[in-house]
């Protein structure tokens, strides 16, 4: 089954190598526009989002509408371990770049928070299916960030693109399922095992 994975994942991040800066681009705020229509966006205050590279699907369109609408946005932090914090985010940030040569905020570790004191937290993908399973980069940082939950639970959403869906993941034991997943053509629903209604 690990093996299967790799494969899948290898293929994907081919798939998503080859893309466009501006395809890229230009799903990535479809996505965003759906994002921002959910319940869920509209009833946070604090919001986990991240800074794409490699063509990953962008969230930075919404995390801009975000910070607009006076929500607290937060982006994660690579710490010893295989851990993952959350550290305060806006648009005039110091970043720095980490070991994986993704950009994070450089502040004091004290203004940092963890996943369990987050209303959402949007997860990147490499590839997905419909009943919320998802396929990473394979270094487990996000399953260890939510397997850690304590008395609340945030609300996850996998970003994607719709061409990563795939037909069906048998996920790991420790694998955290998404409770939603928005992509640039529609809005997965696991619970329902059925997507919501595409809105152009």
């Amino acid at each position: 089954m690990a093996s299967e994975t790799n494969q899948r994942r290898t293929q994907l991040l081919q798939r998503r190598k080859a893309m466009t800066s501006e395809s890229a681009q230009h799903l990535s705020v479809q996505a965003c526009t759906r994002l921002l229509t959910l319940s869920e966006y509209k009833n946070a205050n604090t919001i986990a989002a991240y800074i794409a590279s490699n063509c990953e699907t962008d969230p930075m369109h919404m995390v801009k509408q975000a910070l607009a609408d006076d929500k607290q946005i937060y982006m994660p932090v690579v710490k010893s371990g295989y851990q993952l914090n959350f550290a305060p985010f806006d648009l005039n940030s110091k970043m720095a770049t980490n070991q994986f040569s993704i950009q994070e905020p450089v502040c004091d570790p004290a203004t940092h928070t963890t996943a369990n004191l987050l209303d959402i937290i949007i997860v990147p993908l490499v590839g997905f299916d419909a009943k919320g399973n998802r396929i990473g980069m394979g270094a487990g940082y996000y399953d260890r960030a939510l397997a850690s939950e304590q008395d609340k639970s945030p609300v996850k959403i996998g970003f994607a693109y719709e061409w990563q869906r795939l037909a069906e993941l048998v996920p790991n034991s420790w694998d955290v399922p998404m409770d939603i997943i928005v992509t640039d053509k529609t809005i997965y629903a696991p619970q329902s095992d059925k997507p919501q209604p595409s809105t152009s």
